[in-house]
């Protein structure tokens, strides 16, 4: 049995509201699924672990290919909801992932490849605040090694060059972006960029983005290279307890996975 499901949330750290997304595809052969027990348990954790009760506010969801299963807040009155607009930051790259995936009709080049799975060569990281264009973006972002192409290195600067350059959107601002963005993506989404940068400009809701997330489960964005080429990433040493093997060729992650796919599946 094949179960898609897909979690949202929005939460407020250090006086950002942030998004985490969580899109995945659970294989489990001749094993039955209890659905509302999976729900209950996620409500029972966001209202009481305590790595949620630590947040001062957030909105949380759960749904699949239909539309929300469950979903809740915390914060009160300062609670973000599901229509809340805010930057959401690293969840972005997965629009720039499924764009990118549109233009090429589902056909990647080597470049695209290596852009979508951030081993590009290029090193920079952080916002472009200043740049008005998505060239000027790059050229913040432009910090290049050719010894590390082929090595994974978790950050924008891959995306930055891949649209401005072997794309050819270069001279695009953010709100153009924007509209080629959405243009590509199905229309109809509210969604926009505060600045042009591919990996981190992008501003919208827990339920538009989730409307996103709705268009690859049921098929409309052709993003079956979803979890393909996938690349080494866990910087840390090995951990007998697991078996993780540290990764020689990943030069920063921020996390200790070992693996991430094509379309840069955890942002």
């Amino acid at each position: 049995m094949r179960i898609p499901t897909g979690s949202l949330a929005l939460f407020r750290r250090r006086g950002r509201l942030l998004l985490g997304v969580v899109l995945g595809v659970v294989a489990m052969p001749g094993l039955a699924f209890d659905q509302q027990a999976s729900l209950q348990a996620a409500q029972t954790t966001a209202s009481s672990h305590s790595a949620c009760t630590a947040l001062a506010s957030f909105y949380w969801e759960i749904g699949d290919r239909k539309g929300v299963l469950v979903s809740g807040s915390r914060g009160g009155a300062l609670a973000p909801r599901a229509t809340t607009q805010l930057p959401i930051y690293s969840a972005g790259k997965w629009l720039d992932a499924a764009y990118v995936f549109q233009l090429r009709n589902g056909q990647l080049k080597a470049g695209d490849v290596r852009a979508l799975t951030l081993s590009a060569g290029y090193l920079a990281d952080g916002r472009c605040p200043l740049a008005t264009t998505v060239a000027a973006c790059h050229k913040t972002l432009s910090q290049f090694d050719q010894a590390a192409v082929g090595r994974f290195k978790y950050g924008p600067g891959h995306l930055q060059k891949h649209v401005a350059v072997d794309l050819g959107q270069g001279a695009l601002n953010a709100k153009q972006l924007g509209t080629q963005i959405v243009s590509n993506l199905g229309g109809a989404l509210a969604l926009s960029y505060d600045q042009p940068h591919l990996g981190g400009g992008a501003r919208s809701s827990a339920a538009e983005y989730a409307v996103f997330l709705r268009r690859i489960l049921n098929g409309p964005l052709l993003l079956g290279a979803l979890g393909t080429h996938a690349v080494c990433t866990n910087t840390a040493p090995d951990d007998p307890a697991t078996g993780r093997k540290h990764c020689p060729t990943a030069l920063y992650s921020p996390t200790s996975d070992r693996a991430a796919g094509l379309m840069e599946d955890w942002t």
